[in-house]
Parts: structure tokens; C-alpha cells; sequence
């Protein structure tokens, strides 16, 4: 008996065209998409985890671009495994009326981190798989789009006269390359850190695996006319696992970090309050493993600060280069990647007619590696000729052999089909975006001919965009078969295709798409996991304890097992001061210190028939107080919120 499917239809919306106003227009907000507790996080397949706890807010942050025509275009950035096709479709079919972008104007990506929720996809395979739940959960789906909607309707409602800048700076010693192996076994490699090559300027000192990496962070920076800066788009080569697959809690992993950290040093800079939002480029094959630090908070710490203060020298950098004359020429393609026509004069470039993972595809990355790999049930390198030299997957070895084909027929497992994707001229710079995990090479060799192609002075190639269709590596690297070039689904030519492809739409070789009547989805079993604010009883807690040793605080508490705290929806744990005459916040740098401005851990322990809640805080070195301190839980949704007094230190 086959998988149950259902066909959900997205109908689109006209946007509402912008009046000209003859000035470069911006505007920047940021949403909090964190979702209740106890629903799957998306990353790390069967092996991830349930989210039981929160230790950092999940974000999507939205830059509104438009330019003296009225020509607009939203670069929107998700604290999620990637985006899907469903969610940039469902998002631009709510702002269209309301913000006059539709989905050909809206480039949605997420930071690929692993500890944020999944069941988002819209699409049978990754629903199924990238969890450690099945399912596509539509009211989860459904509620981050109108999140990811509002976001660009404060956007739009922020937009004020503005200038435009782009600046790349390297940054060394924070990425790693994953598959060594492969990097080396393309022609580029030889000179890659020769002059004018991404590599140029690594430090000596530097093991290969830390060289072998595109180590430009580049940053995309709108500014206001008094210099304030209103919002920053970051794209580094790193993939979003500092964390690693035992953390079992919603968090941004160091991208978060890097966002709070470039707001804060560019604030303090005299630079307004930008929303800072970072999002990955070519990380395909680029980790944050090292030596002298383990997988977990620590290790997103110190990266994200690293990369946060990187950010905040480039954004000054492009201050510097900032101009107000850009035009907005976006280009939109959906790409059916089934009956994608072949290119005159290459026809061996083409996608495979199945998607198929490899059998090291079991082994797990090497920031997340299995207990198949651990055991050495499976390992690197399984090449064969399972199929033919001449298919687009040779010499990948399916795991599970012709089994995998078996049971992918039998449950109708499907990625999407369709592509969408995005080329955005902004004056001399071009985006072009991938709905995959491109490498650094791939993602280099189409920088170069969308440079060549365009004659722009800058590229940038944003991944986990629009969709996700997997791996992409280049043929050299599919040929060796390590984890991601087995995990590069259509095939050897599949980023080779993308890149001749998205080159032809920039040039007008290959017309853009018109977005227009609806997009089809085929999904899987629906789960219903999701529980919106306004369901369920009121949730009050009892038994509230507080504890303190030092800078050290805790508030435990139980609720009625099962009671949803809407995080979202607001600032959840305020620190305030008793000032002898009333209670006020506790600000630290400016703001007041609440769990979306300051490292705070929500956890819950779950019991038969109630749960029990821990907060818990760190103050920050060189915070001073004078009176007693008080922790607030604030009455957010359905939670009757609380306040209870923390004992002396």
C-alpha cells in the first residue's frame, strides 16, 4: 500500500504596483518565527531531535528594496534548515496585496541551521526524511508564511530614501573544508589561492583543510541618509551546525550569533538599530569543526562572534561605497527539473531522469556523522556501476541499492520538481540564488559566468533558496562519492545545469518565468502537530522555585502536561530591578535583558501528568545592579505569565 498524497494548490496574488517615487526606497524588520515546543527539528534526519527547549529566538529578517521606478524586491532570511518552495509561494501569495512583491520577487533562504523546526517542505521526500518525524505540517507551514509575510509588511511600512552598498572582506580560521578529497580533485583547486582566486591571502600557518575554503563574507548593506544603517544581507560559506546533532533545543547556531552580534557592534558604532541578517553562500562542503573546541554552544559562540564582527567592518566598508542610482532587475525562473531541456552544443549536461541518494549519504556529514558510519557500517567513496557509465548518476552506488528505487516508487517519494530561482541586479552586483547546498567551487564556477555573462562588477550565489533539491556539487567532486557528492540527488550535471541555466535567464538567453495562476503541491501523510496561540486552556504555573548561585539563575515551575508557550509572540522572561519605588527593567548595552536579547535557556521536562518548565540565565560580567532582582514571566498567548523574586547572589 502506497503513502497517502494530497494536492494542495497555492493561488497567486497580483502584488499592488508602487508608485514612483524617484528615490532608492529601503526598509528592513525583523519576525520571530520560534515555534512551541515538542515539535521536530529539521537537519538531521531520523537521528534528530524533538525540541525540548529554547536557547535562542528564531528569526525572519526581511531587507525591502525598491528603487526610483517603484520596482521592488525582498531579500527575506529564515533561522530554518533552508526554505521551500511552499513557504516562498504561501509568503508571496500573502504580501503581494499588502507589500506589491509576488514569488518572483521574493528571495527566501534560511540559514541551515539544524536546530529549527521542520515538516515545512511541501514535497513528498523531505517531509519524510529530513526529520525525525513524517509529515508536512501545513498549520506549521501555513503560520511561518503569514510570520514571514509580516516581516515584509513592517518592511514595507519602515521604507524611507536610502543608498545601497556591497563590500567583501575574507575571514580565515572559523570553516574547514568537509571532503578535502573532492575540493582537490578539481582543476580549480590547483590555483585557488593563487591572485584574484577566492583562496588568495590564506594564511600560511593555516592547515589545507582550513585553506580550502571561500573564506569572502559578503555583505549587502542598506543605509539611511543621516548614515544610520537599516539593514544588512550577509552571506558567508559555513554550514549552520556548530551545534551538532545532540543539541536538542531550538537554536539559530552561530548565524543567530552573528546577526546580535554585527547589530550590536554596528549600534554601538553609532549606526542606528540595523536587522542584521546572515544567510549562507557556497557551504556545501564548509564546516566549523576544529580541534580545541567541541560541537555545541561554545563553538557557535565563538564563531558567530567571529563572523558577527566581520560583518559589522564590512557593512562599513560598503557605507563607504554606498550609491542611491540602482535599479531592481530581478529575474525569476521555475525550472521543472524532469523535462528540463537539454543546452545546444552540451546535451550530456542534463539532470538524471531519478533522484537517488548514494550509499554515503548514510555516513552523515562530517559535522553529523551516523552510527552506520561509527560502526563501519557504510563508508566514503561507494562508487560502482550500478548505473551505466554514461547516466547522469555514475558512479554513485544507491544505499540500499535497488531497494532505494523500490521504495521510493512504492510511497512516491519525490523531491519538488520545480526549481524556483532568482537573479537580482542591483547596479554592479548580481545575486543569484540555488535551492540546494552548493560547494565552494560549484557555487564559484557560476560567480564566474554570471560575472562574464552580465559584466557586473560583483556575484554572490546564495544557497538554501527558494527550495531544496539537496547537494550540489561539481562532476569532479560527484565522482569521488563522499557525503555530498552522494548526496547530490539529480546527478553529476545537476549544478552544472543550474549554472548554464540561471546564466541564460540573467543574459535573456532563457526567459524568466511570469509568475501567474497557482502552484501545485503533492504532499505526503499531514500531521497536525503545530498548535496555534489561540487553542487550548489557559496555562498557569504552580510550584514556582527560584534559585541563584553567583550570575547564575533559575526559575523552575509545572503546568498542566502538554501546555503551549507561544514564543513567538514576544518577549517570554524580562529581568527587572526594584528601584525602592517600583520594578524596571534591567537594560544591559542598551536594551533590556529579556530572552530575545540575551542568551536565556526555556527547557521542559515532561511527566505523565504535568510538565515541569526551567528558565534558565547567566547574567552578563559587569552588569550592576543596587536593588533585588525579580524574574517576569510575561502572559504571552495562553500562558497566565507570573513574576517571582530571585534571592540574593
Amino acid at each position: 500500500m502506497g503513502m497517502e498524497h494530497r494536492i494542495i494548490r497555492v493561488r497567486r496574488q497580483t502584488p499592488t504596483k508602487a508608485k514612483a517615487t524617484g528615490r532608492l526606497r529601503c526598509g528592513a524588520a525583523a519576525v520571530d518565527i520560534t515555534p512551541h515546543l515538542g515539535l521536530p527539528m529539521a537537519g538531521y534526519s531520523s537521528s534528530g531531535k524533538l525540541a525540548s527547549s529554547v536557547h535562542g529566538r528564531l528569526f525572519a529578517r526581511a531587507l525591502l528594496i525598491e528603487d526610483a521606478r517603484g520596482e521592488r524586491v525582498a531579500l527575506c532570511h529564515l533561522d530554518m534548515m533552508c526554505a521551500s518552495r511552499y513557504l516562498l509561494e504561501r509568503s508571496a501569495a500573502l504580501a503581494a496585496p499588502v507589500v506589491g512583491i509576488d514569488v518572483g520577487r521574493l528571495i527566501l533562504t534560511g540559514t541551515h541551521t539544524h536546530t529549527g523546526p521542520g515538516l515545512f517542505y511541501g514535497n513528498t521526500l523531505y517531509d519524510q526524511f529530513a526529520s525525525p518525524d513524517v509529515g508536512f505540517d501545513q498549520g506549521l507551514a501555513d503560520w511561518i508564511s503569514r510570520r514571514v509575510a509580516e516581516a515584509l509588511k513592517r518592511a514595507a511600512e519602515k521604507l524611507t530614501p536610502a543608498r545601497i552598498g556591497v563590500a567583501s572582506v575574507p575571514l580565515w580560521g572559523v570553516s574547514r573544508n568537509a571532503s578535502l578529497k573532492a575540493f582537490l580533485a578539481n582543476p580549480e583547486a590547483s590555483s585557488w589561492w593563487d591572485e584574484g582566486q577566492p583562496g588568495h591571502g590564506a594564511p600560511e600557518e593555516l592547515h589545507v583543510t582550513s585553506r580550502a575554503v571561500d573564506p569572502r563574507l559578503r555583505v549587502l548593506a542598506a543605509v539611511a541618509e543621516d548614515g544610520g544603517v537599516i539593514g544588512v544581507s550577509a552571506a558567508f560559506g559555513l554550514h549552520c551546525t556548530s551545534l551538532g546533532g545532540a543539541f536538542s533545543g531550538y537554536h539559530p547556531d552561530w548565524a543567530g550569533i552573528a546577526s546580535d552580534t554585527a547589530h550590536q557592534a554596528l549600534r554601538e558604532a553609532g549606526r542606528g538599530s540595523p536587522v542584521v541578517a546572515v544567510t549562507p553562500s557556497a557551504a556545501g562542503d564548509a564546516n566549523a569543526l576544529r580541534t580545541d573546541v567541541a560541537q555545541g554552544v561554545a563553538l557557535a559562540r565563538l564563531v558567530g562572534r567571529e563572523v558577527g564582527a566581520r560583518i559589522a567592518e564590512a557593512t562599513e566598508a560598503a557605507i563607504t561605497q554606498a550609491a542611491d542610482d540602482l535599479t531592481v532587475d530581478v529575474r525569476f525562473s521555475e525550472l521543472d527539473w524532469t523535462a528540463a531541456e537539454p543546452f545546444k552544443g552540451a546535451p550530456e549536461v542534463r539532470f538524471a531522469p531519478e533522484w537517488s541518494f548514494g550509499g554515503a549519504t548514510l555516513a552523515g556529514g562530517e559535522d553529523g556523522r551516523t552510527w552506520m558510519y561509527r560502526y563501519g557500517l557504510v563508508s566514503l567513496g561507494s562508487r560502482g556501476d550500478f548505473f551505466p557509465q554514461d547516466h547522469p548518476q555514475h558512479p554513485k552506488q544507491p544505499a540500499f541499492g535497488r531497494f532505494q528505487g523500490w521504495i521510493a516508487r512504492r510511497l512516491g517519494l519525490e523531491p519538488s520538481r520545480v526549481l524556483p530561482m532568482h537573479v537580482l541586479r542591483l547596479g554592479e552586483h548580481v545575486i543569484a540564488t540555488l535551492p540546494g547546498e552548493p560547494t565552494a567551487i560549484a557555487a564559484w564556477r557560476l560567480e564566474r559566468a554570471l560575472l562574464e555573462t552580465t559584466g557586473a562588477r560583483t556575484a554572490c550565489v546564495l544557497g538554501y533558496a527558494g527550495d531544496y533539491c539537496g547537494y550540489l556539487t561539481t562532476e569532479e567532486e560527484f565522482s569521488v562519492q563522499h557525503y555530498e557528492g552522494a548526496s547530490t540527488l539529480l546527478g553529476r550535471h545537476s549544478a552544472a545545469y543550474l549554472a548554464r541555466h540561471l546564466t541564460a535567464v540573467a543574459s535573456g538567453a532563457r526567459e524568466a518565468t511570469r509568475p501567474s495562476g497557482e502552484a501545485l503541491f503533492s504532499t505526503g501523510p499531514q500531521v497536525e502537530r503545530f498548535v496555534d496561540r489561540g487553542i487550548g486552556p489557559v496555562a498557569v504555573a504552580d510550584d514556582i522555585q527560584a534559585t541563584r548561585a553567583g550570575q547564575r539563575a533559575r526559575v523552575t515551575f509545572q503546568m498542566e502536561r502538554g501546555a503551549v508557550l507561544t514564543f513567538a509572540e514576544g518577549p517570554l522572561v524580562h529581568l527587572e530591578e526594584d528601584t525602592g519605588t517600583r520594578w524596571e527593567p534591567v537594560s544591559w548595552r542598551g536594551r533590556p535583558l529579556t530572552d530575545v536579547t540575551w542568551p536565556v535557556t526555556v527547557s521542559r521536562r515532561q511527566g505523565t501528568f504535568s510538565d515541569r518548565w526551567s528558565v534558565e540565565l547567566e547574567l552578563p560580567d559587569g552588569l550592576e545592579v543596587s536593588g533585588a532582582l525579580r524574574v517576569r514571566l510575561a502572559r504571552l498567548g495562553r500562558f497566565a505569565g507570573f513574576m517571582i523574586k530571585l534571592p540574593p547572589g
